[in-house]
């Protein structure tokens, strides 16, 4: 409840950059490229809950989250609360980053690539999956959105610069 006693209306808070609604199978976004210079869009992404921890977090049609909170009355009688929670895009635990980037980043990376600007940055409660989400598991070899926006940059830069001598290579701008 806000300080005058009327109920605040449960809005998501913005978690990480992104898109719109779709699932794992529907593939990457298309649509967000031409009114990526206009918009900011807010994706949020599901970690895995820990084995000490009661699963009550689900994400509904690729766009909402839901809080399912255990709660009890004063006589007793429990019930639970429903928290929902609408974005851009919801990615459920079983998404891989790559996925991931190819739905929320890539189209940021590719609008800046033709010249636009754009950000895409990971806000989270420690502990949420930023650092994995952002830079990957080396190890595992799964990597994060940063390696595989840097990848897409290079791999754009070298296409722009083949057959291109040193020396033009060096004032081009990617």
């Amino acid at each position: 409840e806000s300080a005058t006693g009327r109920e605040r209306p449960k809005t998501a808070r913005p978690t990480s950059s992104s898109v719109r609604n779709r699932t794992q199978s529907q593939g990457p976004a298309t649509a967000r490229s031409t009114a990526a210079k206009d918009r900011v869009f807010v994706t949020v992404r599901k970690r895995p809950a820990k084995e000490t921890e009661k699963d009550v977090v689900f994400v509904k049609d690729g766009r909402e989250i839901q809080v399912a909170e255990p709660r009890t009355k004063v006589d007793l009688t429990k019930y639970t609360e429903l928290h929902k929670f609408s974005f851009h895009e919801a990615f459920d635990e079983n998404c891989s980053n790559e996925f991931i980037y190819s739905s929320a980043v890539k189209p940021v990376v590719d609008f800046v690539l033709s010249g636009g600007n754009g950000t895409c940055f990971a806000f989270g409660q420690t502990g949420s999956g930023k650092t994995f989400t952002m830079l990957g598991d080396t190890e595992a070899k799964v990597p994060g959105l940063m390696t595989l926006g840097a990848e897409q940059v290079l791999t754009n830069w070298t296409a722009k610069t083949d057959g291109v001598t040193e020396p033009e290579a060096a004032n081009t701008r990617p």
